[in-house]
């Protein structure tokens, strides 16, 4: 029972919430939604995204760079660029 009481639940966010945060328009977090690409709940007809999944999500597309200098020491500007 003292699990049940103590027992987290995440932070659910809905369609508009994840449209504004990826900046799209809702019409593209329904098409994720009928391509199942990001993990949610139904609450009868409404669907619930968890925080946390949408920010895995999001973590997930992010692209890396190809030079690795942007990782390395900071750096005032570009390696090409004049100082």
């Amino acid at each position: 029972m003292a699990d049940e009481k103590s027992r987290v639940f995440p932070k659910l966010l809905t369609i508009d919430e994840v449209a504004k945060l990826f900046r799209v328009s809702k019409a593209t977090v329904y098409r994720m939604i009928e391509s199942r690409i990001l993990p949610f709940y139904k609450v009868t007809r409404a669907i619930r995204f968890a925080e946390e999944d949408v920010l895995k999500y999001l973590e997930s597309q992010r692209v890396k760079p190809k030079n690795e200098w942007f990782f390395d020491a900071p750096h005032k500007s570009h390696p090409r660029s004049s100082d």
